[in-house]
């Protein structure tokens, strides 16, 4: 199996998973938590990051269970962090 680095067809293509946001506090995943997990503002300042040294073409949000979302909090941080990756694009000119 080749790396997702080694594909041409998903050179610029960002993806977060959300059980790599505070993955130790989502309460959707509570049956695989894990402790550790980027923080939500290393997770935008990673985004800006890659934004800084690449052309982002393409952004998806992974493992987010809407049904389990206890208080909409990760959606709410899902979108958050989509608009933090539009923005990074749209500075990217």
């Amino acid at each position: 199996m080749r790396r997702a680095s080694e594909m041409g067809h998903v050179e610029g293509i960002v993806q977060v998973g959300m059980r790599g946001v505070g993955s130790a506090r989502a309460e959707e995943i509570e049956a695989a938590r894990s402790p550790g997990g980027l923080t939500y503002t290393e997770t935008i300042d990673l985004i800006a990051g890659v934004g800084r040294r690449a052309w982002i073409v393409g952004f998806d949000i992974v493992e987010l269970a809407p049904d389990a979302d206890v208080g909409n909090l990760s959606a709410l941080t899902a979108a958050r962090l989509v608009t933090n990756a539009i923005g990074t694009v749209v500075r990217q000119g």
